[in-house]
């Protein structure tokens, strides 16, 4: 095997899931946190995309050899198989995998659950879920508050579990999370004479930093950023909402306040050094050249050094700085910063610095479906904890991070067709609250020679600040597989975004005007109010479907709602 550094990889885009069902009286419920006895016998099914395509029996007791993993998530669930079978060498993790993404092959991830349930007869105890709100609505999953008394229940990060928690039903846990900031090009700054911002910046230096670049854009050299942000204030002002409601709450929000029309103010300015904007023009050669250079990719563009500043693709933080790779950044110094703070015009801080979240959850079945009665049995109730203790020690216990952080997977260079030995841990960061086991955790992370470039915390003192906000909580944003995005008109089967008038805020199609236009301000505010009746009436269509499912598959009553 040769050394990863020397290799040019393919991009690592893994991430899985679970959750759990709902006792419906107090005895179940206080009797949900009994352990599970070391010499326990049963059989767990695991489900996951980014796979081998193949099914792997027991696999913690029988372990692939070497050169048999040859994927990413293959070589993690062995690691971890293994070290959970060393504490109940009698519970067999039988392992299902699918290639690639979970829509590889043209057949949707909510599709290949189903193939599986007809294939075996039953659904997996614990799957990856693409869409927790489409299982949930299925029945399938179960609800994890049934643990909360258990102590590693308690040691889970409120802010990422709140993303997959809806009236108090715990629908998963965060299996994959890992912190959404802002790409920043410090050498290329410098390059252009242009100063760069300290990691404790705000909304306004980031609009002066980019907006720096607005010449070198037009003349199709170097852009500020690739697409103008709306997704930093979308999360702090709007999604911020939805993730912290009231058990019992509405799941509303309302976007027509000064904040959240003080931070949009500034996207026309964020337009014109903005290469998707400035350089759109097809029949412009400058821009066509310019384009070309990225091919059409924005990570591309942050890669090789055409733009300041890149916001998206948060899961490229492994290729980024893993020297070889075909995606590394060419850049001597570039870092991760976390999202900028909002001030007010008084100088008061409506959001401090915080981050965004790219989320996976891992959801475990809901086996009270087995028997059409939604209130679980003893022995309905057995089974789900035996499947919530895999779930919680492949997400939460320090012990699986080593297994996986000393696993390895083989990947084939697609040029060369040599074979190199690469880490089997994925880029999730801990799911559990600031403390010994998130410090130990996060060492681990470090520790991996695909995430080892990180730990230079002068070099990289901008993603410095973004593990001491993830640790402490400012988690801002909802997931899009967790949280209802799409919405359908009737007789229509297109999926259309809950949001679309706020993700369109640039289509002059939706709001009348461009964003390059003096007007699009005044234009824009004054459809703010139709704007949040529009999108509130959809949430509330979404969660009048999840409503009726709770009361269908789980026993809910209108009472539980505001229990």
């Amino acid at each position: 095997m040769k050394n990863l550094n020397k290799v040019i990889l393919t991009s690592l885009l893994a991430t899985m899931l679970a959750s759990c069902g709902t006792p419906t009286s107090e005895e179940t419920s206080k009797t949900s946190t009994n352990t599970v006895d070391s010499n326990t016998s049963a059989e767990l099914w695991v489900m996951t995309w980014s796979g081998d395509g193949e099914e792997h029996l027991d696999i913690g007791n029988h372990p692939l050899s070497s050169d048999e993993v040859t994927a990413l998530n293959v070589g993690m669930l062995q690691g971890i198989a293994k070290a959970f079978n060393r504490r109940y060498p009698n519970i067999k993790i039988n392992l299902h995998t699918e290639l690639q993404d979970p829509a590889a092959g043209g057949v949707s991830w909510s599709e290949k659950l189903i193939n599986f349930k007809t294939q075996h007869g039953f659904y997996p105890d614990v799957w990856a879920s693409f869409n927790i709100i489409d299982d949930l609505n299925k029945g399938i999953v179960a609800d994890l508050s049934v643990f909360a008394d258990d102590p590693d229940y308690q040691k889970f990060n409120p802010n990422l579990m709140n993303l997959m928690n809806y009236y108090g039903f715990q629908a998963g846990l965060p299996q994959y999370a890992i912190p959404w900031g802002i790409y920043v090009n410090r050498e290329l700054a410098s390059k252009q004479n242009i100063p760069s911002p300290g990691v404790d910046w705000t909304w306004d230096e980031y609009t002066n930093f980019i907006t720096k670049a607005k010449s070198s854009c037009a003349a199709g050299e170097v852009c500020g950023s690739y697409n103008v942000d709306m997704r930093t204030p979308q999360g702090a002002f709007i999604e911020r909402q939805l993730q912290t409601v009231e058990k019992g709450s509405e799941y509303q929000v309302d976007f027509v306040n000064a904040d959240f029309i003080s931070a949009i103010s500034k996207l026309p300015d964020q337009a014109d050094a903005s290469a998707t904007f400035v350089l759109s023009d097809p029949d412009d050669e400058k821009a066509k050249a310019y384009m070309a250079k990225g091919n059409n990719w924005g990570y591309n563009f942050f890669k090789d050094n055409l733009v300041l500043t890149y916001d998206y693709d948060p899961w490229m933080i492994f290729e980024s700085a893993a020297e070889g790779s075909t995606n590394y950044v060419n850049s001597k110094d570039w870092d991760i910063y976390p999202r900028p703070a909002f001030e007010r015009e008084d100088g008061t801080v409506s959001v401090d610095n915080h981050v965004g979240v790219c989320l996976d959850p891992l959801a475990v079945y809901n086996y009270a479906l087995d028997d059409g009665n939604p209130e679980l049995s003893a022995a309905e109730l057995s089974k789900m904890r035996i499947a919530w203790t895999f779930a919680k020690y492949w997400v939460g216990d320090t012990e699986a991070w080593e297994a996986k952080a000393n696993s390895y997977y083989t990947s084939v260079n697609s040029a060369t067709q040599e074979s190199y030995e690469v880490p089997a841990i994925n880029d999730t960061f801990p799911a559990v609250v600031k403390g010994k086991d998130f410090d130990d955790q996060m060492n681990i992370w470090f520790s991996t020679s695909n995430h080892s470039a990180y730990s230079n915390s002068e070099k990289f003192r901008g993603f410095a600040k973004v593990v001491e906000l993830w640790s402490n909580g400012n988690i801002y944003g909802i997931s899009d597989k967790a949280f209802p995005r799409y919405y359908h008109l009737e007789g229509d089967s297109t999926n259309y975004s809950i949001l679309k008038e706020i993700e369109s805020f640039w289509d002059e199609s939706v709001v009348g005007v461009s964003i390059k236009d003096e007007s699009w301000l005044s234009t824009y505010k004054a459809y703010l109010r139709t704007y949040n009746s529009n999108i509130n009436e959809r949430y509330n269509q979404a969660f009048s479907e999840l409503k009726a499912t709770l009361k269908q598959y789980y026993g809910w009553t209108d009472a539980s709602f505001s229990k």
